[in-house]
């Protein structure tokens, strides 16, 4: 079963979970299998699971931490604790900056309670993540901030600074599946985007080349952010547009540009500084 823990005004300290079972003797001894351990333990990742928007806007992030083996205990080290955290939405980025701020971080496995032969839990000695109020958002966010009519105005000069990314992702010949060659592309470009804590909004821009159906212009777009999505990318700070303009030679001829057949990411809106 799987733990979701609020992370906001809860520490982790108290978090912990069955990492392994222990088995018993008979009726008269109980001989457990468990070991007694302390140590450090490194943060691995903390992935976006899944967002909500209601009762408030919240995302679940799957945190795993990894004991680092210490030469107290050369034979044994616990497997990795992985628990899923829950906090509002406008304070995503100041929890993961609070995760990676306190890792590496004191944990140890708890013993089993006297005579049973319940595992031990592995806990970790981080102090809790106070949500303060200087992230609060009051209005549209991200994205929506470009069509929100009380923010027009900021961003329409805001968009005039927009910046293309470099990185492309080429489609087949009226295809609109992401090729398998790609995945390593898409990780570079959830990292970009997630690394850059100012980047409000980002624009999918999905194009065809001539010929080519209209409809797959978007279809491309919609694939891309489905992708970033599942990479961890907040889908409001996405949206998608398609370019479906076709290029044609002199009298029937017609120019074909593979090329053409593509996704690019624009930044469109930063944070102010």
């Amino acid at each position: 079963m799987t733990l979701v823990r609020t992370l906001l005004g809860a520490s982790l300290a108290t978090a912990g979970l069955v990492l392994f079972s222990a088995s018993c003797g008979g009726p008269s001894q109980v001989t457990c299998g468990s070991e007694r351990w302390e140590g450090q333990c490194q943060l691995r990742s903390a992935v976006k699971v899944r967002s909500a928007e209601f009762p408030a806007p919240h995302v679940v992030l799957e945190v795993i931490f990894a004991p680092i083996p210490n030469a107290q205990y050369p034979n044994f080290t616990p497997p990795e604790l992985r628990e899923e955290i829950q906090v509002m939405a406008n304070q995503e980025i100041a929890a993961r900056e609070h995760l990676e701020r306190h890792s590496p971080t004191q944990c140890r496995m708890q013993p089993p309670p006297p005579d049973t032969c319940v595992p031990g839990k592995l806990a970790l000695n981080m102090p809790p993540f106070q949500a303060t109020g200087a992230d609060t958002v009051t209005g549209p966010v991200g994205c929506a901030q470009i069509e929100n009519h009380a923010t027009q105005d900021r961003v329409h000069n805001d968009l005039g600074a927009s910046e293309t990314l470099p990185e492309t992702l080429v489609f087949a010949d009226g295809s609109a599946a992401i090729a398998e060659e790609s995945a390593p592309l898409l990780q570079t470009l959830a990292s970009k985007i997630g690394s850059g804590s100012d980047v409000e909004c980002v624009a999918v821009v999905g194009q065809i080349a001539s010929g080519e159906q209209h409809a797959l212009a978007q279809q491309r777009a919609q694939a891309v952010k489905d992708a970033l999505i599942a990479a961890g990318i907040d889908g409001a700070r996405l949206m998608t547009i398609a370019v479906t303009q076709n290029v044609f030679g002199t009298g029937t001829e017609r120019i074909v540009d593979p090329k053409a057949r593509k996704v690019t990411l624009r930044i469109v809106l930063r944070k102010r500084q």
